[in-house]
C-alpha cells in the first residue's frame, strides 16, 4: 500500500489536486470499503446499540428535510440540510444536543500543527461540534473542535458505494467517457471521506468514527476503524427523517462511559487544573515550561495492564513526538506524558514515552518482547527501553465485559466468543452488543469477510526511556555513539532470542538525559515486527523440528522500512531468511541516510544521494544500493571528519562482502562484533569535529537540498504477504519524530 505523498507544494490547495497525493490515498483505501448487507435499522442496532437508560423520545419529525432543493449545486443544499438536522434533534437534552454548521468556505489544516506543512488542508461541507456545544465552538475551525462531518453531493450517482451506472452504458455502446468520469468521481468521494475520518481519529484518539455522506435525497452512514470502513445501506432521508433522528440520538447516548459512540473510554479531556498541575511538576522536576501546544492537543490516557488485578495508571499527554498519518493500519502515535499518582509521590509527574497503536492480530503484542527482555536481563537493560506498564487494551476490555454479558438465559458468554461470529446476518440480540464489546478491537475486516488476521487490537504502553530524534544529534560523534549503543541493544535482544527486523530512522533514538539519565546514549525501540525464537524462554532447551520450521517460516516473512532494508531482502520478494546481518546492514543504511540529510558531504558523482535512496520498485532500489556498496561507497567523504569517513567506508565494505551470504571469514563477516569494532575504534580516534550538529537542510554538493530524498519520510514499509496476511506496505514514518 503506497504512502500518501508528502511532496512540497502549496498546502492551501485541496486534498484532491495533487496526482501523487491522490494515488497514495487511492492505494490505501482500495478494497477497504464494504456495504453492510442488511436494513438501515439493523446497521444502527449493530454499530450504535440502544442505551436502556436513555430511550429515544417519540416525536414526529416528518417534513424536516422537505426544503432541501433538487439541484446540481451542492452549496444550495447546505442551509436546508443544517436546518433539517437541527429540527430532528432540537428536543434533545441541552447537554447532548448537536449543532450543525456549514463549513465549506474554510480549509482546515492537519490536526497537529507540528506536521501541518506535510499534509494538505481540506474543507468538509458541514460539521458538528461535540454534544452540548453550540455553533460558536466552530468559529475556530480546527479538528479538535469537530466531532463529525457531513459530505454533500447533489446527485444520487455520486454515491461511491453504488455500482457505476455509467459503466453499464459504456458496455452497451453508450458514453464510455461518462463511465470513466463517474468512476473517478467515486474515487474522489471515497478519498474525501477517508481524509476526514483520518483527521477525526487523529484529533480525538477515537477508536472509530462516523461520517455521513449525502447524495441528493439519499444518505449513507460510514463507520471507519483502523481496519476498514463499513457503509450503511442508502436511505431516503426526506421520506424517512426519523433515521437521522435515531442515529443522532444513539450517537450521543453511548452504552459505554464516553461522550459519543466510538470515543475511547480510556481517553479524556484535561481541565485547566490539570494543566496547572502539569506546569508545576514540569517546573519543579525538570525546570521546564508546559509545551505551548499542550492545551490544544493534551489528553488523559489510561493504561490498563493485561495482568488480572493490576491497577490502571493515568498519564497526561503533553507533547506529540510521532504520528502515523495513515487512516488504516497501525496508526502509531507517540507522546511525552506525565504520570499522575498523587501529590508528594516521587512517581507523580515523572515523564514517560507513551505509544498508542493498533496491532495486527497475527502479530505478538509488542509488550511481550519488552517483558521477555526484562525477564532475561533485568530492568537495567543496555541500549533498550524499559517497559513501565502497558499491553493490549482489547484483552482488558474482554476481561471487563466477560462478567457483564449474559445471553440465552443464564449462559454467560465472553466478548471473545462473540468475536468469532462471522458475517452480518447475526441474531438481533447479538448484533446489538457486538460493537459495544469491540471498542479496542476492529470489526470492519470481519464484516468484509476478510481473514481475521486483518483485524487489529488496540495497544498502549509507557516506557521510562524517552528518546529524541536521531536527526537531532549535537555532533557526529554523538550520532555514531548513539548507533553503537543501539547496536549493543540489538545484540542484547538477539542473545535473548529476539531479532528486531525493522531498523529505521524512527526506531533508533537519542536518550533524553534530562528526563532519566541512562548508562547509554542511544537505544533501539519499536519491536512490533520482531521475531522471537520458539525456544527463547528456555535458552538451554533443545528446539524441536516443528519449532525450527515455524521459526524459519516466520523469518521468511519479509518486513522492514524500504529505505533501510538490506539489499538481499529487497532483491528477493520472499523466501529469504531474515538474519542478524540484514539488520546490521539496515543500521548502515540508516547512518548513510542521516549523513546525506543532515551533514556536509562530498562525492565525485555529486547528487548520488538521489540514486542511493530512490523511489521505485524493490528491484530498482536493490540494484542501486548494490552498486553503491560495490563501486561508490568508498568515495563518500565527510570533510574534516576522518573518523566518520572511516566508519562509512569500513562498514560499507563489510556490507558489500555480506550482501547475499554471510562471509565465511570471521573478520569479514557482518556481525555484532565486527561492526562494534569499527564503531568503537572510530570513537577512540582523534579528529572528531566540535559542534558539528545536525543540519536541518543539508546542501548536496550541487546546491540541492539533500532532504529531497523522496520527500520528508523515512520510507515506506515492505513485507511479504504469506497466506493473505496484511495487504500493502507498513506505514511510512518521519525521521524527525520519536518513539514509534
Amino acid at each position: 500500500m503506497s504512502a500518501p505523498c508528502r511532496c512540497s507544494y502549496d498546502t492551501t490547495s485541496t486534498a484532491h489536486d495533487h496526482p501523487n497525493h491522490k494515488a497514495g490515498w487511492d492505494s490505501e483505501i482500495q478494497g477497504m470499503f464494504v456495504e453492510f448487507t442488511g436494513p438501515i435499522g439493523l446497521y444502527i442496532d449493530v454499530f450504535l446499540p440502544a442505551s436502556t437508560d436513555a430511550p429515544l423520545p417519540d416525536r414526529d419529525v416528518s417534513g424536516a428535510f422537505d426544503a432541501v432543493p433538487h439541484t446540481t449545486d451542492e452549496r444550495k443544499m447546505y442551509s436546508a440540510l443544517t436546518k433539517g438536522m437541527t429540527s430532528v434533534t432540537e428536543d434533545f437534552p441541552r447537554e447532548v444536543r448537536l449543532a450543525f454548521v456549514a463549513t465549506d468556505k474554510e480549509r482546515i489544516p492537519f490536526p497537529y500543527d507540528e506536521h501541518k506543512e506535510e499534509h494538505r488542508n481540506n474543507g468538509p461541507d458541514i460539521c458538528s461540534p461535540f454534544p452540548g456545544e453550540d455553533a460558536k465552538r466552530l468559529a475556530r475551525l480546527i479538528w479538535p473542535n469537530i466531532l463529525t462531518v457531513y459530505e454533500v453531493k447533489p446527485r444520487l450517482n455520486q454515491d461511491p458505494i453504488t455500482a457505476y451506472t455509467g459503466l453499464a452504458r459504456g458496455v452497451n455502446g453508450g458514453d464510455g467517457d461518462e463511465a470513466v468520469r463517474e468512476a473517478q468521481t467515486h474515487k474522489d468521494t471515497k478519498r474525501q471521506l477517508a481524509i476526514n475520518a483520518r483527521n477525526l481519529l487523529l484529533a480525538h484518539t477515537h477508536t472509530f468514527v462516523f461520517i455521513v455522506g449525502i447524495y441528493g435525497y439519499t444518505a449513507r452512514i460510514y463507520r471507519f476503524d483502523r481496519a476498514g470502513c463499513v457503509a450503511s445501506p442508502s436511505f431516503n432521508y426526506r421520506e424517512n427523517p426519523e433515521i437521522f433522528r435515531t442515529f443522532f440520538w444513539r450517537f450521543v447516548h453511548p452504552v459505554k462511559d464516553c461522550p459519543v459512540v466510538g470515543a475511547d473510554p480510556t481517553v479524556s479531556r484535561p481541565t485547566e487544573d490539570d494543566y496547572k498541575w502539569a506546569s508545576k511538576v514540569l517546573h519543579d522536576k525538570y525546570n521546564e515550561k508546559l509545551p505551548y501546544r499542550a492545551r490544544t492537543i493534551g489528553r488523559w490516557l489510561t493504561i490498563h495492564s493485561t495482568k488480572p488485578g493490576s491497577t490502571p495508571e493515568r498519564f497526561l499527554a503533553i507533547e506529540l513526538r510521532f504520528v502515523n498519518p495513515h487512516l488504516f493500519g497501525r496508526a502509531t502515535t507517540a507522546w511525552i506524558a506525565l504520570k499522575r499518582t498523587f501529590d508528594d509521590d516521587p512517581e507523580d509527574g515523572l515523564k514517560y514515552a507513551l505509544k498508542d497503536s493498533w496491532r495486527q492480530l497475527i502479530r505478538r503484542p509488542e509488550t511481550v518482547y519488552f517483558e521477555h527482555l526484562m525477564d532475561h536481563h533485568g530492568p537495567d537493560i543496555y541500549g533498550l527501553p524499559e517497559l513501565g506498564i502497558g499491553g493490549d487494551l482489547s484483552e482488558w476490555e474482554t476481561r471487563e465485559w466477560s462478567g457483564k454479558l449474559r445471553m440465552n438465559g443464564r449462559v454467560r458468554r465472553s466478548p471473545r466468543l462473540l468475536a468469532k461470529i462471522d458475517g452480518v446476518s447475526l441474531p438481533h440480540h447479538v448484533a446489538a452488543v457486538l460493537s459495544d464489546v469491540t471498542y479496542h478491537k476492529t470489526i470492519s475486516a470481519r464484516l468484509a469477510a476478510k481473514d481475521a488476521r486483518h483485524e487489529r487490537c488496540h495497544m498502549r504502553y509507557a516506557t521510562k526511556c524517552i528518546g529524541k530524534p536521531l536527526s537531532g544529534f549535537t555532533s557526529t560523534k554523538q550520532l555514531v555513539t548513539v548507533l553503537r549503543d543501539a547496536i549493543m541493544g540489538h545484540e542484547l535482544a538477539w542473545t535473548s532470542g529476539i531479532l528486531h527486523r525493522d531498523v529505521s530512522a524512527g526506531n533508533v533514538m537519542i536518550v533524553d538525559d534530562r528526563c532519566l539519565p541512562k548508562r547509554f546514549k542511544g537505544f533501539l525501540t519499536d519491536f512490533d515486527y520482531s521475531f522471537l525464537k520458539a525456544n527463547a524462554a528456555t535458552a538451554t532447551a533443545r528446539i524441536s523440528d516443528t519449532e525450527a520450521n515455524a521459526d524459519n517460516m516466520q523469518l521468511k516473512q519479509r518486513t522492514g522500512t524500504h529505505h533501510f532494508m538490506a539489499v538481499e531482502l529487497l532483491s528477493t520478494p520472499s523466501g529469504i531468511k531474515h538474519e542478524v546481518r540484514h539488520d546490521l546492514e539496515s543500521f548502515y543504511w540508516l547512518l548513510v541516510w542521516i549523513v546525506f540529510r543532515h551533514t556536509k558531504w562530498t562525492h565525485p558523482l555529486g547528487k548520488i544521494h538521489m540514486e542511493v535512496f530512490p523511489p521505485g520498485s524493490d528491484g530498482v532500489c536493490a540494484s542501486l544500493k548494490d552498486t553503491w556498496l560495490r563501486r561508490q561507497s568508498q568515495m563518500l567523504t565527510i570533510p574534516k571528519n576522518a573518523p566518520l569517513t572511516g566508519v562509512l567506508r569500513r562498514w560499507g565494505i563489510l556490507c558489500s562482502l555480506n550482501t547475499f551470504a554471510e562471509n565465511p571469514e570471521p573478520t569479514q563477516a557482518l556481525t555484532h562484533a565486527t561492526v562494534l569494532t569499527i564503531l568503537n575504534s572510530a570513537l577512540e580516534m582523534e579528529g572528531w569535529p566540535d559542534g558539528d550538529a545536525a543540519l536541518k537542510k543539508a546542501p548536496s554538493p550541487d546546491g540541492d537540498d539533500a532532504t529531497g530524498i523522496t520527500g520528508a519520510t523515512t520510507g515506506q514499509k515492505r513485507r511479504s504477504q504469506p497466506h493473505n496476511a496484511e495487504r500493502g506496505s507498513k506505514r511510512a514514518r518521519h525521521d524527525h519524530l520519536s518513539v514509534t
